[in-house]
């Protein structure tokens, strides 16, 4: 049996609800990219998205045992991974 894995590169706030991915990166060189990694969006970490409010903005997600609410717009500097068997 053979499977094929598709990696796909995407921004965080585009997680929907429900849904779980991992981080593979935060933007660099940027003071909310620093912060992020500072409260623990570290490549390899498992993220999922709990709930949006009206709008989209604010996003709570569910990181390192720890509920986080955020921006969308400061999500977009948060890259994330999902890794589905086909």
């Amino acid at each position: 049996m053979t499977h094929t894995c598709h990696n796909t590169i995407r921004y965080l706030a585009e997680l929907g609800v429900g849904q779980s991915a991992i981080i593979a990166q935060t933007a660099e060189s940027t003071n909310t990219g620093n912060r992020l990694r500072e409260m623990g969006f570290t490549p390899g970490t498992e993220i999922r998205l709990v709930r949006c409010g009206p709008g989209g903005c604010p996003m709570q997600f569910s990181v390192r045992g720890t509920q986080l609410l955020m921006r969308a717009d400061d999500a977009r500097h948060v890259f994330i991974q999902s890794t589905r068997a086909a």
